[in-house]
C-alpha cells in the first residue's frame, strides 16, 4: 500500500544507491530502443535489510510512440543468489583448509599481472615431511598439519592479499 502511487515511499527510494542511476539510464536506453529490460540489483527492505531483485520490463507506447508508461515485474531472487554464492565459493576454494584453490589462484595471479598491479611480491611454501607425518600417523593427522598451517598463513595476510593452495 505505501508504495501505491508513491503514497509513502516511491520505488526508486527501496533500490540501494549504488545501483539507482545505472538502473535509470538502462531503462532510458531500452525505453528508446523498445527493447525489454532485465536486470538484477538490491533494494533495502522495510526492515533494513537487502535483498535481490530480478525486474523484467517494457514500455508501454501511444500512438505516436512515446512511452504511456512501463509495465513489468520484480521478483525477489535472495535464495537463489545465496545458492550462486555458495557455488561460487565452493569452486573457488580448497575444501580442506578452506584457502583459495589453484584455479582461482592462477586466475587472480594472471589478472594481477599487469603494469598498474606492480610491485607484485608471491610466496611459496611447502610442508617439508608431510608425506612422512601421513605415513607415520596417517592422513588425518597429515590434514590437520595442513588445516593448522594454512590459518597460520591467512592469520599473517592482510584483507586483500591472496593465500591459496596449489598443491595436492
Amino acid at each position: 500500500e505505501n508504495l501505491l502511487n508513491s503514497k509513502d515511499v516511491s520505488f526508486n527510494d527501496l533500490i540501494k544507491e549504488e545501483y539507482r542511476e545505472m538502473l535509470w539510464l538502462e531503462w532510458e536506453k531500452i525505453l528508446a530502443l523498445h527493447t525489454t529490460f532485465r536486470r538484477e540489483y538490491q533494494v533495502i527492505t522495510a526492515s533494513g535489510d537487502s535483498k535481490w531483485v530480478l525486474e523484467t520490463g517494457q514500455g508501454v507506447y501511444g500512438r505516436n510512440g512515446s512511452v504511456e508508461a512501463i509495465e513489468g515485474i520484480i521478483i525477489d531472487i535472495s535464495n537463489l543468489k545465496k545458492k550462486e554464492e555458495e557455488v561460487q565459493y565452493i569452486n573457488d576454494h580448497d575444501n580442506l583448509t578452506d584457502l583459495y584453490n589453484r584455479q582461482y589462484f592462477e586466475k587472480k595471479l594472471s589478472e594481477m599481472n599487469r603494469k598498474e598491479e606492480l610491485p607484485l611480491s608471491v610466496l611459496i611454501a611447502d610442508i617439508n615431511g608431510l608425506h612422512l607425518i601421513n605415513e607415520a600417523f596417517g592422513q588425518h593427522e597429515g590434514d590437520l598439519v595442513l588445516i593448522k598451517s594454512a590459518r597460520i598463513i591467512q592469520s599473517c595476510c592482510r584483507e586483500k592479499d591472496i593465500a591459496g593452495r596449489t598443491g595436492g
